[in-house]
């Protein structure tokens, strides 16, 4: 006797789109949905997930830019399932360069059941190419060492650079920080 089984998968598509203040309850919902091992590794701290009100800071365009990863389709239908920052931070001192040093800090958070897939490395390739648009002439990554993942995809998108010049890793106990020059007219 056949047993006729039918199984129906949904189609889920990921987009990804820039994200402002109106998104913060879906990056607060992100957060709550992320294991305390990842929010550690994304934040270098033991102490969870940013208050709310933090996550708004980093929302805001004066902060820099932020953009969204979210599920079309199946069970978690308009769900945020990563978020990308690229945030404005002080100049690099000591870098003796032709032009002033603008530099972005990109982070990126990909909840548990999510990663994996290739999202955080999406979303990194997004924030180089807005690097590159917004002027800034460094971008720079803080990872904490055991963070095995974080590093593969940094190694895999620097790799020994490119025209702008390879990537400066500093080593800070077990923080890593990695600053890359964005090529003019990399866009």
């Amino acid at each position: 006797m056949m047993l006729g089984i039918e199984r129906q998968v949904a189609a889920v598509e990921i987009v990804y789109r820039g994200a402002g203040e109106r998104d913060l309850n879906r990056v607060v919902e992100l957060h709550r949905r992320c294991s305390p091992d990842s929010l550690s590794r994304r934040y270098a701290s033991a102490a969870g997930a940013p208050a709310a009100a933090a996550l708004a800071r980093m929302l805001r365009p004066e902060a820099g830019h932020t953009l969204l990863a979210v599920v079309s389709g199946g069970a978690d239908d308009g769900a945020a399932v990563a978020v990308g920052h690229l945030l404005t931070c002080p100049d690099v001192p000591g870098m003796d360069l032709a032009r002033p040093v603008a530099v972005g800090e990109a982070a990126v958070l990909v909840a548990d059941a999510w990663q994996g897939r290739g999202i955080g490395a999406v979303l990194a390739r997004r924030l180089a190419v807005l690097a590159a648009v917004a002027g800034y002439t460094h971008v720079q990554a803080h990872v904490l060492a055991g963070n095995r993942a974080a590093l593969r995809t940094i190694r895999r998108l620097t790799g020994d650079g490119g025209p702008a010049g390879a990537p400066v890793w500093e080593y800070d106990g077990p923080m890593l920080t990695m600053t890359v020059p964005v090529a003019a007219g990399a866009a």
